[in-house]
């Protein structure tokens, strides 16, 4: 057992570095999101929650892999899912009390739109913003265990310019799931496995309740590169195959590459280091949604 980070007292078996018991833990928890590499645990909720939007999702990715920073302020975004047509929805877990929800919403919204837009670009370019902040509390006070609003310019009855597309999901307001985004918004908060609908989610969470689970819930970025490298290292070579081995180091390089644009190194420099060319390097910003300067 790995011991804890950030100063936290020895871990306890059955119980996180911070003394809280696994057993509580549920998918909503923010460190739940922060490490979920797998994309079959979430994909589920994920792809409902696009479809109520009339979403197609193609990609997506999960903290710590994406983040804005407008006007020296970083967003730090729980994943952000893209469809065909290059349209963006954040979803975001809001499991903590929460006062100034609309702030957000209209905060994060307000981040994706100006994140669109390079210099010299068209603002009649802006794509519609979708945003979903999944909730333990009815903090807009709707009274709605799902709540979808939409906020357009509508001279004559007729939408013009890019629209604001919001869903509030609040898990207080949630009697008897009657349907599978509703049951989806159960299992997010749900912290015991075998009442959770969604088979994919309940082996997520009995992973993360586990030892090993913990374990890897409370490393850092560098360990998580360095695991994920090292099982795809051993996955290659049991299997005979080398791509199991050039995709770790694949994933360690772009890892570094992502961690280097965040701290403003220059493209060049980034190259010198990573020994790629500067389209790659612009390729897996595009990718992970780092916007160049």
């Amino acid at each position: 057992m790995r011991e804890p980070i950030f100063g936290a007292p020895k871990r306890l078996p059955g119980h996180d570095p911070y003394g809280r018991l696994l057993k509580d833990y549920c998918l909503a928890d923010n460190k739940a999101i922060s490490c979920n590499g797998d994309a079959r645990t979430l994909r589920p909720f994920v792809e409902r929650v696009a479809d109520a939007f009339g979403i197609k999702a193609v990609s997506w990715n999960c903290q710590p892999e994406i983040g804005l920073t407008i006007n020296g302020k970083h967003v730090r975004l729980d994943l952000l899912i893209a469809d065909a047509e290059g349209r963006r929805l954040d979803v975001e877990s809001q499991k903590s009390g929460e006062s100034s929800l609309l702030d957000r919403l209209t905060y994060y919204t307000s981040s994706l739109i100006l994140d669109q837009l390079a210099s010299g670009e068209k603002y009649g370019d802006l794509k519609d913003v979708y945003l979903a902040f999944v909730c333990k509390g009815d903090h807009l006070g709707t009274g709605k265990a799902v709540d979808i609003m939409e906020m357009a310019h509508m001279p004559e009855g007729k939408p013009v310019g890019a629209k604001f597309h919001w869903a509030v999901l609040s898990h207080d307001r949630l009697s008897s799931p009657e349907n599978d985004l509703e049951w989806l918004l159960h299992d997010f908060f749900c912290s015991d496995a075998a009442k959770i609908h969604s088979p994919e989610m309940a082996e997520r969470l009995k992973y993360l309740q586990s030892e090993e689970g913990c374990d890897m819930m409370y490393e850092t970025r560098e360990e998580e590169v360095a695991r994920k490298t090292k099982e795809a290292k051993a996955e290659g070579k049991a299997e005979g195959k080398a791509e199991g081995k050039a995709e770790g180091i694949a994933e360690e390089k772009e890892s570094n590459v992502l961690g280097m644009l965040r701290k403003g190194y220059p493209l060049e420099d980034i190259a010198e280091i990573a020994k790629i060319g500067v389209d790659d390097i612009r390729a897996i910003a595009r990718k992970r949604g780092v916007k160049l300067p």
